[in-house]
């Protein structure tokens, strides 16, 4: 295979785009989550899911690095051939795919309660989606245009977040460790769904126009991840009591509403507004590949038309679940543990099934 020349992504944009794509609604409720599972200590697992979560994003960069010519989609039908390749492929159209309605899902519930509880569901998911659309049949050159636009656009929205942090106090996080390391490590599952999507790196390192730099991007865009949710998990903890922030199903938003200013009265509602475009970047990404996944199944090169199918998919599928924050919260579940096994083990496993594979093909040349 020739290397892709066409469509081709900077460095910056392979950044923003797995940045993108791992900060999702998530984030809202995740101090909760963390508290939940561990107090005021579950800020310590978000280290540790980040250590784990880099490991793996260099096993799959080092994975592409062995065949640079080749997409991810290619690359299982190589090792494996076609039956177990195409169904490796399968896999990740699926969890592509359902992630991609979940996000919309999440991002409908969160438009429905705070902002339009009148509207049908199922047209704010059409809404919504529908400017993505244009974009995500478009090729990737695109969408990391699109994701860089919205970090910088809204990265104002992390520095608001910090404000109600002087009325906090630091006292709450003290002392670490209150209730063993045990906690930490249970909170750790919670965490590493949220600090997964660094396997899209593996997507995106074929159209990298400066490929050496691909294992540095991908930690800059962890790293990012991690930063964002330690600030806003740091602010929840320290604003709220650790009795308190259990109480509120997504604390983020709880927070927002003791922020003012003299210009404007309800903050709140345009940080929600704003946001919209964050939620937006996680789900173009894996829609867009998705898409090609399946366009790769039925052997087309042609991804559009299927990005317009799963448009309709997605919006007929909320139309006939209706689908709410309880079910919702279970579908994260459900794909926290796909994303365990996609992203996490099978980089590992297929890093070391390369090397293998490699040491073979060498054998067989040599006779």
């Amino acid at each position: 295979m020739k290397p892709i020349t066409v469509d081709r992504i900077t460095l910056l944009q392979y950044v923003f785009i797995i940045n993108g794509y791992q900060i999702g609604v998530g984030v809202l409720s995740l101090p909760r989550e963390l508290a939940e599972k561990a107090g005021t200590d579950g800020w310590v697992a978000l280290l540790i899911s980040w250590a784990i979560g880099s490991v793996c994003g260099i096993a799959w960069i080092k994975t592409m690095e062995t065949f640079p010519s080749l997409t991810p989609f290619q690359l299982f039908e190589h090792l494996f051939g076609k039956t177990i390749g195409k169904l490796a492929i399968s896999a990740f159209v699926l969890y592509y795919g359902f992630f991609t309605w979940l996000i919309m899902t999440k991002t409908m519930l969160y438009i429905k309660t705070w902002l339009l509880p009148k509207t049908p569901d199922y047209l704010i998911v059409g809404l919504i989606a529908f400017p993505i659309l244009l974009i995500a049949r478009s090729g990737i050159r695109d969408v990391g245009r699109f994701c860089e636009l919205v970090f910088y656009m809204t990265t104002w929205m992390l520095l608001v977040v910090l404000i109600p942090i002087k009325e906090g106090t630091i006292l709450n996080l003290l002392p670490v460790f209150k209730e063993g390391v045990k906690p930490v490590i249970d909170a750790v599952e919670v965490t590493v769904y949220s600090m997964s999507g660094f396997e899209i790196s593996a997507f995106l390192y074929p159209y990298l126009q400066n490929k050496k730099y691909a294992v540095h991007g991908m930690l800059a865009a962890n790293t990012l991840t991690m930063l964002t949710y330690l600030l806003v998990t740091l602010t929840c903890f320290i604003y709220f009591s650790p009795a308190e922030v259990v109480e509120y199903n997504q604390p983020v938003l709880n927070l927002l509403k003791v922020i003012e200013f003299r210009f404007v009265e309800r903050f709140d509602m345009i940080f929600y507004a704003a946001y919209i475009l964050v939620t937006s970047t996680a789900w173009l990404p894996v829609w867009h590949f998705a898409s090609r996944g399946f366009a790769a199944l039925i052997g087309t090169r042609k991804h559009a038309p299927i990005v317009v199918a799963v448009f309709v998919l997605c919006v007929g599928l909320t139309y006939a679940v209706h689908p709410t924050w309880n079910q919702s919260e279970q579908f994260s579940k459900l794909a926290a543990k796909a994303g365990i096994v996609l992203a996490y083990l099978l980089p590992l496993c297929l890093l070391a099934y390369v090397k293998v594979f490699k040491k073979i093909s060498k054998r067989r040349e040599a006779r």
